[in-house]
């Protein structure tokens, strides 16, 4: 049986797409050259976030005790060393990327900022999540 068709799976799918949506939207705002004024920004952000927060409550719902202290164990371990990680990553950039980036605006230097500690705590999310399930099989 695919893990796609049981309810975890589907909503671990649909949970991906919602989360891929606003990229999808800012792309394709992007490449039209069209500038959204904050308030249509919010506005497509609590849209989204709804629905995300709904799915997200069901796909927590489902999930077994056992699942549960994986996901709660691995978001406080792994999340937080690996955003740590990220971090210090981030401090060792070299200084001409970092000035680089401060040409380029705010935005640019926030979204920085935000990716290498997000993809930390993911990468160390993942990491923990599977040694939790490892000592324990």
């Amino acid at each position: 049986m695919s893990w796609i068709r049981t309810a975890t799976g589907r909503n671990i799918l649909l949970i991906g797409a919602a989360v891929a949506l606003p990229f999808a939207v800012t792309a394709l705002v992007g490449m039209t050259g069209v500038s959204l004024g904050r308030t249509v920004r919010l506005t497509i952000f609590v849209a989204i976030l709804i629905p995300v927060f709904w799915l997200v409550t069901r796909y927590w719902r489902g999930l077994d005790e056992a699942a549960q202290e994986a996901q709660k164990s691995a978001w406080f371990w792994g999340g937080s060393l690996g955003m740590m990680a990220g971090l210090f990553v981030m401090l060792l950039l070299p200084l001409d990327f970092v000035a680089g980036l401060s040409g380029r605006g705010p935005q640019v230097v926030m979204a920085y900022g935000a990716l290498f500690p997000t993809i930390g705590s993911l990468a160390g999310f993942v990491l923990a999540w599977a040694l939790w399930w490892w000592r324990r099989r």
